[in-house]
């Protein structure tokens, strides 16, 4: 009760305090864009990589990936089928899902 005390409307405030909660909030969310672009990027790039684990590539391999196509992401579809496979529903509908957006995307191009 006593934050809500605290709250000034917007319509009590000056316009010089509107201004630098503005400028105070676009600052702020400039730095969030640009924290998440590179959590991106990393991501992008960590995707993009071929595998590193043996055993992973030799599996890859036998579902006939090539060596162009062992990369982290192909990796990560993998592992998303083989649980759906083995009867996980979670995984079975994040496909179901996936697919459903690229169908989308696909019939608007």
């Amino acid at each position: 009760m006593a934050n809500e005390q605290n709250l000034i409307p917007n319509s009590k405030r000056t316009p010089k305090e509107l201004r630098e909660m503005t400028s105070k909030g676009g600052k702020r969310s400039g730095e969030v864009r640009r924290q998440q672009k590179t959590f991106r990027e990393l991501f992008t790039n960590f995707l993009n990589k071929q595998v590193t684990m043996d055993k992973l590539k030799e599996q890859m391999e036998q579902f006939g990936f090539t060596d162009k196509e062992i990369i982290n992401k192909n990796a990560l579809v993998l592992a998303q089928f083989r649980e759906a496979m083995n009867g996980n529903i979670k995984a079975f509908e994040m496909i179901r899902d996936t697919m459903r957006r690229e169908t989308s995307r696909e019939s608007r191009s």
